[in-house]
């Protein structure tokens, strides 16, 4: 049973509906995950999933809804934005590795700089991981021409077993690698976005979740290489 806080605005009903909808899901994942094992509900492919099929019609539950181009935009902007972009924009392989937000500052610490340094709104980097999540796997399933559909369905298999480390991630794509998926997902941001070149700069984007470059090159996103000694997400 859900309950609307009196002391805080009232949702239309719309809102009301997905939000009993999205609840509803995160028991049906804990129904759906290994036996004995208790679902990671703060898990960002969780998560997402969870995001993505409450946002569809129960009517219509196997018609997607695409994110809204606000969304989208929201996102290409903190990616745009030098201040903002390393704290709210995460590799497949970083949100693999992290798994959840409450991982976020411990990596940010591990990688404190100058530069990077680790950002001073953790709660903000925490909506906009789980807000690059459900943007991303919306992708995975339906962008490209469902090109990365059978990897991403693969990869939720090996999750509701309890492996949603980045191993198993990357395998389940395979031969796609976290770059060419990256790119992808980012030129279909781009598109869909629907916003100006005035706007939101492509050539800053495309490079923005790029980490290997080396510094002061091009490419160079201002962001470490993700270390192995970041925490593995919770099971």
């Amino acid at each position: 049973m859900l309950f609307e806080d009196p002391f805080h605005k009232v949702r239309d009903m719309v809102e009301q509906e997905r939000s009993e909808r999205h609840a509803f899901l995160h028991v049906c994942t804990q129904a759906w995950y290994a036996p004995s094992q208790k679902a990671p509900s703060t898990s960002w492919i969780l998560e997402a999933l969870v995001c993505e099929l409450a946002r569809r019609d129960p009517d219509a539950p196997g018609k997607p809804v695409a994110p809204g181009p606000e969304d989208l935009r929201r996102f290409l902007l903190d990616l745009q934005d030098e201040r903002l972009r390393w704290a709210h924009g995460r590799t497949l392989e970083e949100l693999c590795t992290l798994g959840a937000p409450e991982n976020l500052a411990a990596f940010f610490q591990e990688h404190a700089g100058p530069p990077p340094a680790p950002p001073a709104d953790l709660a903000a980097a925490g909506l906009a991981f789980y807000g690059q999540s459900t943007l991303l796997l919306h992708f995975l399933l339906e962008g490209a021409g469902r090109r990365y559909r059978p990897g991403c369905l693969s990869f939720l298999k090996q999750v509701f077993a309890g492996h949603a480390d980045w191993p198993s991630c990357a395998q389940s794509f395979q031969p796609a690698s976290a770059r060419e998926i990256e790119d992808a997902f980012l030129a279909w941001a781009l598109k869909e976005a629907r916003a100006s070149k005035s706007e939101i700069d492509p050539d800053v984007v495309q490079r923005a979740l790029r980490r290997t470059a080396p510094a002061g090159s091009p490419g160079n996103a201002g962001a470490p290489s993700l270390a192995p000694s970041v925490p593995h997400p919770p099971r």
